[in-house]
Formats: structure tokens, C-alpha cells, sequence
């Protein structure tokens, strides 16, 4: 029940935030923000141009914020998934390859809402689906108008490493003029931060990481038991 009301008041928000902002502009925003004392990830926009893709994939888990995740030694995978844990088409993005910052290491979400989507950057030389990527609905089409979100109950941005409030960078998707952007939101006393949930990041992050270590040269992801 605490679940389903969350993810009503975060559609309910995202209506408000559009109705009040008028139509979406091109390109994707990624904005980190606090609603009350939970941390929440909300993306919102829509792409007038989607190249090729470049691999099919999933998050394996509804909602993650991962700002700092070595995957292999000097090889940061900073990661974002929100919305429901569906398949994706990924397309490839270039940009900062060290990410959007943070220490943060949350998985799963308390509360997802919207459509399916991933962010990552990496350094990573390996399949498509492990570097520089962002992950659509499978049935996207150019134009459409994405909202999706991942709330994390009792997190601040400052407890889990953003202190610097203001755009965290710029990626563009490959192929076209489309940006994704990251904007971190206001930063706040830190609530004490709960351990549950903690476990769940941990495996989630070993699953990834195995999947890693044997994905080179692998045709595509086979999705993991959870």
C-alpha cells in the first residue's frame, strides 16, 4: 500500500510539474532531487531524433542510483535506473565518462513510477549494454514524451555524496543533436540513513559485476533470477 501511494503522489507530481512548466522541450533531463525526506531521480522530456540501437538490455532491479560503481579496477559504471524493471533498447551516448558524481549505492527503489528507463556511463571496453549507454522503452519513438522516476525513502542528496547542487553534465546520444542532461537539486541536512535495503544493492551490484566478467564477446543478456 506505502508503495502504491508513493508512486500515485509521484505521477500525481509529474503531472503538476508539466502542467505548470507547459510542453517538454527537446532533450532529456535527469534531475536528483528531495521531495520531503526522501531522495528522488525524476526524468522528464522526449527525443526528437533515436538512431540505431545499440544493444537490448534491462536494469535487473526497479530503481537504482549508483553515482560511484567500479565494475573493474579503475572503471567507474555510475548508474541510473527508474521505473518499473522492463526490456529496453540501448543507445549509445558520449560525454563525461566519470558520470554525474556522488557516492551513492541504492538499489532497489522504494517506489517507481512512468516508464522503464537506464543511464550509465563507463569507461568500460566491452559489449555495448556495459559502456556509455541510455535505455528506452522498447516501444519509443521519436518524439514521444518520457517520465520516468525511482524514490528512495529517508535519503538526502548530501547523505549520499551531492553537495554541489546545479548541472552535473551533459551527454549527447550518439548520432544525433539529442542531450540527456543531469541536474542535481537543493542539498538538505541528512536524515539518518536506514540499512534496509542495503543488502538488496550489494547483490544487485555483484549480479552486474558477474555479469561483466563474462558478457565479452557475449550475443546478449540473459536476465538474472533475482
Amino acid at each position: 500500500m506505502k508503495r502504491a501511494l508513493m508512486s500515485l503522489g509521484m505521477l500525481l507530481g509529474a503531472v503538476a510539474s508539466l502542467l505548470c512548466t507547459g510542453p517538454a522541450r527537446a532533450g532529456l533531463q535527469i534531475t536528483l532531487l528531495e521531495r520531503g525526506n526522501d531522495l528522488q531521480v525524476e526524468v522528464f522530456g522526449r527525443l526528437e531524433t533515436l538512431p540505431t540501437p545499440a544493444a537490448a538490455g534491462f536494469c535487473g532491479i526497479e530503481g537504482a542510483l549508483f553515482g560511484q560503481f567500479e565494475t573493474k579496477p579503475n572503471t567507474n559504471f555510475p548508474i541510473i535506473c527508474t521505473g518499473p524493471d522492463d526490456p529496453l533498447l540501448l543507445y549509445s551516448i558520449t560525454g563525461d565518462l566519470e558520470g554525474f558524481g556522488g557516492t551513492a549505492a541504492l538499489a532497489p527503489a522504494d517506489a517507481v513510477a512512468g516508464l522503464p528507463f537506464w543511464f550509465s556511463t563507463s569507461a568500460y571496453n566491452g559489449p555495448p549494454r556495459y559502456r556509455s549507454v541510455l535505455g528506452l522503452p522498447l516501444t519509443t519513438r521519436a518524439g514521444d514524451p518520457l517520465f520516468s522516476s525511482a524514490t528512495f525513502a529517508g535519503r538526502s542528496l548530501r547523505g549520499e555524496g551531492f553537495t554541489a547542487p546545479g548541472p552535473a553534465g551533459t551527454w549527447t546520444l550518439v548520432g544525433t543533436e539529442e542531450t540527456i542532461e543531469v541536474q542535481i537539486g537543493r542539498t538538505a541536512t541528512p536524515a539518518p540513513l536506514p540499512l534496509l535495503g542495503a543488502g538488496a544493492a550489494l547483490a544487485w551490484g555483484r549480479r552486474l559485476r558477474h555479469r561483466l566478467t563474462e558478457a565479452d564477446g557475449a550475443p546478449g543478456p540473459q536476465r538474472q533470477s533475482r
